[in-house]
């Protein structure tokens, strides 16, 4: 077996950094540029000069700029490695898997129906995927996938620790036996009686109906090994006195045996409710710690909790949450005459929550300064008029290239700054449709 060969079986028992520099040195030597690549990627800058230097060697890798004449999703593209990428149709999962990324696949999204979920796996049992870890399945009809695709994906994946399901009645138990992280809706497995042992962390989305009969499915039989709970999904949704906003307290009081769990992740908190349930589970479940994914800055007050051991508290977001925030609040940005471009602030934040704490120093500072401004940004004077301010152009800029590749909105409005260089644009806020 090759040295390539047997740090890449290493890799799949003890990702760290020290294997993956030899490997990358294993790799440049025999001519491979994900050896550089992996290189580069290991350094903490983050420089224009190393950035070209990787964007060049993704290039050679894979033999151009596009795929499937869209731009190859360069942020998931990591140590070598394609570490997510959305797939909604068989000419698209075809060409990946023929592309030279393609034996390289460590996380895929398929969306599509049942039918299709079915072929795309059926074709990747084709040929061992020994480095794929992440499936994600978005069926848009119901329908479980076949039994004997399901086997032959199984034997063509034995490092698959990570299934995660949108829809209903997608598969059916016992699943991936690899898999240690389940997300998923109630409804988007079919229990037939058979347990989950492997599961240790489920990240559970809730849907429309009452939260103690979905909380019936955590039940010791079916996972008897769940160490940790995820219900950060649960955010409260605009407007925020929507009879369904009731945070999550209600399925924690149904949760049966709560004690097996080692860990819980929520939420931001919204209702005094809230805190009394955390108090109350701190105090009941001695060897429990909580996280707090997230809480903004017109979060109910966390000091009685604060300073508590097994609770993490992150700072507070500088958007606000999207209880408050309404699908048509936009936002104008003026770079001259008959120079205007839209932002929409949900799409936007949307994308902040999963992007922002990896972003560079300078992009986090300049959509924090953007928010403040926005804080102090009113709809309209004394006289009925829209407001309009101005603000710095280069911050602007900062902040939406981390954004641009995945909103087109914030790809126009960059262009735009880019093309008239003036030193402020005018903001103003937007009722949009």
């Amino acid at each position: 077996m090759s040295s390539v060969a047997v740090l890449e079986a290493a890799l799949q028992t003890r990702w760290d950094r020290e294997t993956l520099a030899v490997y990358g040195d294993a790799l440049s030597a025999a001519g491979d540029p994900r050896g550089e690549l992996i290189a580069l990627e290991l350094t903490a800058a983050r420089t224009p000069e190393v950035e070209a230097r990787r964007r060049a060697l993704l290039v050679e890798w894979l033999g151009g700029e596009t795929f499937l004449d869209q731009p190859w999703p360069w942020r998931n593209l990591r140590f070598g490695l394609l570490e997510d990428i959305v797939i909604a149709t068989a000419e698209e999962l075809e060409a990946l898997l023929a592309s030279p990324a393609g034996p390289y696949l460590r996380g895929l999204t398929i969306a599509h129906g049942a039918a299709e979920v079915a072929h795309a796996l059926r074709e990747l049992a084709r040929q061992p995927r020994p480095w794929l870890r992440r499936l994600a399945i978005r069926q848009y009809e119901q329908g479980p996938i076949p039994a004997g695709e399901l086997r032959a994906f199984v034997a063509a994946t034995p490092h698959l620790d990570e299934l995660d399901l949108a829809g209903e009645r997608i598969a059916a138990t016992p699943l991936h036996p690899g898999i240690t992280t389940l997300r998923l809706q109630p409804s988007s497995i079919v229990v037939t009686g058979a347990a989950l042992p492997q599961v240790r962390v489920v990240d559970l989305a809730f849907e429309d109906g009452e939260l103690a009969e979905q909380a019936a499915m955590l039940n010791p039989r079916l996972f008897p090994n769940v160490v940790e709970l995820d219900l950060a999904r649960n955010e409260n949704v605009y407007p925020r006195d929507l009879p369904s906003n009731v945070g999550v307290v209600p399925f924690l009081d149904a949760v049966e045996a709560i004690d097996r769990l080692r860990r819980l992740r929520l939420p931001s908190p919204r209702l005094a409710v809230d805190i009394l349930a955390i108090e109350r589970l701190l105090d009941q479940v001695p060897h429990l710690e909580i996280e707090i994914a997230r809480r903004y800055v017109d979060t109910i007050d966390l000091a009685s909790l604060a300073a508590h051991p097994r609770l993490r508290v992150p700072p507070p977001r500088p958007w606000p949450a999207r209880d408050v925030t309404a699908g048509r609040e936009a936002l104008t940005v003026i770079a001259g005459p008959r120079s205007a471009e839209e932002l929409a602030l949900a799409s936007i934040i949307d994308l902040l929550e999963d992007r922002f704490d990896a972003m560079p120093d300078p992009a986090r500072a300049a959509w924090r300064e953007l928010f403040e401004f926005l804080d102090g940004l009113g709809w309209e004077d004394e006289a009925g008029q829209d407001i309009e301010l101005p603000f710095p152009s280069r911050t602007l800029a900062v902040a939406l290239r981390e954004l641009a590749d995945a909103d087109r909105r914030c790809a126009a409005t960059l262009a735009l700054i880019d093309k008239r260089a003036r030193d402020t644009v005018i903001l103003r806020r937007y009722w949009g449709w």
